[in-house]
């Protein structure tokens, strides 16, 4: 267990701005020996490359003292901007103080005051990240991690429950629409598709009503209609089983 002297012991209102710490304030609690700070200090330290300075030290003051983040919390949150700053931006990339703290501040509204709530966290993030890129060749992006915004949507659409069939057949739509990816159209397709239920591929094509269909007379007899000669529907099929086909194909073969 972590002991030390807390600001937030009386706990401020979330909204509240956090004190201004002085030089005062870090050289006592530098020297307070039942303190864990020094030696998450140093471990900061180690794993950011630098020495920090005394701004960088108020800023990891404050997420230890005012939002009351234990030391293993904190060295969970350093690791993971560290490697989330390397994985943007190339290794030896490291985050500023700044970032950190910020991030810091999201933990804290999200609950993850304990090392287990953090690692279940990051267990999370790091499922979706995996998820994520796996979407981007769907979207023809090649060689690059999403942007920010990018990110959002496509957590946003797994988050819904959307394979990724669903998710390429949506692609495929706002491509016809736009002639090119148009993230807010898209979303708009697929929160459409959410809004009914519908989430694979099999589901849109049998369920979904908002593409128009154009009446035709009923043929004198009955025949099954030809591979390829379905109308949109079929087309969408189509469509996804050869894209299926050649992701198989690139895999390995069938």
């Amino acid at each position: 267990a972590f002991s030390g002297p807390r600001w937030t012991e009386s706990c401020p209102a979330a909204a509240e701005e956090p004190p201004e710490y002085t030089a005062a304030d870090l050289t006592r609690e530098m020297e307070d020996q039942s303190s864990p700070f020094p030696a998450l200090v140093g471990e900061v330290q180690r794993r950011l490359g630098k020495i920090l300075s005394t701004s960088d030290l108020k800023m990891l003051y404050t997420l230890y003292d005012f939002l009351a983040l234990p030391a293993e919390v904190i060295m969970l949150l350093v690791s993971w901007c560290v490697e989330e700053m390397e994985r943007k931006y190339g290794a030896g990339r490291k985050p500023r103080m700044a970032q950190i703290r910020k991030e810091g501040f999201v933990w804290h509204r999200l609950g993850l005051d304990t090392a287990e709530a953090a690692e279940a966290h990051l267990r999370r993030q790091s499922a979706l990240r995996t998820r994520t890129a796996r979407l981007l060749p769907l979207l023809d992006i090649q060689g690059r991690p999403p942007v920010e915004a990018e990110q959002k949507y496509l957590i946003s659409w797994v988050e819904m429950g959307f394979d990724d069939g669903a998710i390429r057949l949506a692609y495929e739509r706002t491509v016809l629409k736009k002639q090119s990816l148009n993230w807010s159209y898209m979303n708009s397709i697929l929160k459409s598709w959410h809004q009914k239920g519908l989430h694979t591929v099999d589901a849109v094509l049998q369920k979904d009503s908002s593409r128009p269909r154009t009446a035709a007379p009923a043929p004198a007899a009955p025949a099954p209609a030809a591979r390829g000669d379905g109308g949109p529907v079929q087309d969408d099929l189509e469509r996804m089983l050869q894209y299926m086909d050649r992701q198989s194909g690139g895999e390995g073969g069938r």
